[in-house]
């Protein structure tokens, strides 16, 4: 009997497994995709946890608890502007119970908002055919009004480029600093018909190396701007590194792309001419020594000098 008994049993746990992997595999329920992102936070697969929540959510819109789950998938990619409109929305959707077992739900939405920095982009002409870039975040098309963008930053404050690419239009390329979860920052550029001018792109390595091009100093990496076609220099230096300079022919309407590395100085007992001009001044010490040496004395009775008189320094070894 028991044994029969354990038969039975094994055989429907067999079935129920059969019939759960069945629905799993072809039309999972919002708690199967819940549960799946859930495993794929724990094994860190952030991109395969979002998608499963995001599919759970379009199942299930009044499991407001999946507006969190997403928030800190988003989070974990470094995504924070994502992150912090999904536990927003958390915020304002979730029933006080829910949000209770969140305690530290208001630190948790400061510390994804200070890392979330904002600008408005505007141009001094309205431009169609051309993308804005932000930092990595693309705008399309750039115009008077000004735009408002997010984007994700690395630290709570940092530096961002800001340029347009455009083939019927060129601006200068602007640097800004910005604050996260601070006001946002105004960023205009002064946009012109593209000429013939090509346009120069130097990276450079260390960061604080000083960028020239045709002797007049530019900033330091990255530097763009525009040039005219014909031969150009650029000249990079930083202390304590080597200078390096690179000569150029621009092409009318071309793009040059330079990524320089400068070698640190090395120290001046390694360098040739150092052992080269050491061994010059012990030879010429040697000389002088000999030449010292090889001086005949002359006979005190037809010499000039009257005697016990010197008129010059006594050479001593």
């Amino acid at each position: 009997m028991i044994r029969r008994l354990r038969a039975v049993t094994s055989a429907l746990a067999l079935a129920l497994a059969t019939l759960s992997s069945s629905a799993f595999a072809g039309d999972p329920s919002a708690e199967e995709l819940k549960s799946r992102g859930n495993q794929a936070m724990m094994e860190l697969n952030y991109a395969e946890a979002l998608s499963a929540y995001r599919s759970a959510l379009a199942k299930n819109p009044s499991d407001v608890a999946l507006h969190y789950n997403i928030g800190r998938a988003h989070q974990a990619r470094g995504d924070y502007a994502a992150a912090l409109d999904a536990l927003l929305e958390f915020e304002q959707k979730a029933p006080a119970e829910t949000k209770a077992k969140v305690p530290s739900l208001g630190q948790l939405i400061a510390d994804v908002k200070s890392r979330v920095g904002e600008l408005t982009v505007h141009c001094s002409t309205d431009v169609t055919s051309g993308t804005v870039l932000v930092d990595t975040t693309r705008l399309e098309g750039c115009s008077v009004a000004p735009k408002k963008v997010r984007i994700s930053l690395a630290s709570k404050s940092a530096v961002v480029e800001v340029r347009l690419e455009s083939s019927a239009f060129e601006a200068p390329s602007l640097k800004v600093n910005v604050e996260g979860g601070g006001p946002p920052v105004d960023v205009a550029l002064a946009v012109s018909p593209r000429t013939t001018a090509g346009i120069l792109r130097v990276q450079a390595t260390p960061a604080i190396a000083v960028i020239s091009v045709d002797g007049s100093p530019k900033g330091n990496s990255p530097v763009e701007l525009s040039l005219p076609p014909g031969s150009h220099v650029v000249d990079v230096h930083a202390d304590g590194h080597e200078s390096t300079r690179v000569p150029f022919v621009m092409e009318a309407g071309g793009k040059k792309e330079l990524s320089l590395t400068l070698e640190k100085t090395p120290p001046i007992t390694k360098r040739w001419w150092f052992w080269a001009g050491a061994g010059a001044a012990v030879a010429g010490i040697a000389t002088a020594a000999v030449i010292l040496i090889v001086q005949p004395e002359q006979e005190s009775s037809k010499g000039t000098i009257d005697p016990g008189v010197i008129r010059a320094p006594l050479a001593t070894f």
